[in-house]
């Protein structure tokens, strides 16, 4: 991906701790070496029409994390998350990445749910798929 790519809707970012939040929901990439990180909105920006998730996170070895920060429909989060790595993804089968839901509460079937989601992200995206409460720390 190209940094013109996502244009105004990327900033590139080299903090120790780079947050996306939104309604009490929080996940902060911390970044110790202070790599350069895409930050890139996606939600009403890179992508303004259907399903998408918020936030797209990119590490300078081009890992992408994608997320999506929900009250508590965590199944129509790991929808949008799927819409926007099948978009904007470089690579959606193979390039490695991440997928990340922060709710404000996890509902029993999510728990359930959770084992088949991280075996379908990892089968058809190469992506790992965590789903936290809240708040969340991912480091890079």
């Amino acid at each position: 991906m190209s940094a013109s790519r996502f244009g105004k809707c990327e900033t590139v970012l080299r903090d120790t701790k780079i947050p996306v939040e939104e309604n009490g929901k929080k996940l902060t990439f911390v970044n110790p070496a202070q790599l350069a990180v895409r930050k890139i909105k996606v939600d009403d920006c890179a992508i303004r029409t259907g399903l998408r998730c918020d936030w797209l996170i990119i590490e300078p070895n081009s890992v992408e994390h994608y997320v999506e920060l929900k009250g508590g429909d965590v199944e129509h989060a790991v929808k949008q998350i799927v819409a926007t790595i099948r978009e904007i993804s470089v690579d959606s089968k193979n390039q490695k990445k991440h997928a990340h839901i922060v709710s404000a509460h996890v509902p029993a079937l999510a728990t359930r749910m959770q084992a088949r989601w991280k075996r379908d992200f990892l089968k058809n995206f190469n992506s790992s798929f965590n789903m936290k409460s809240r708040q969340s720390v991912v480091n890079i």
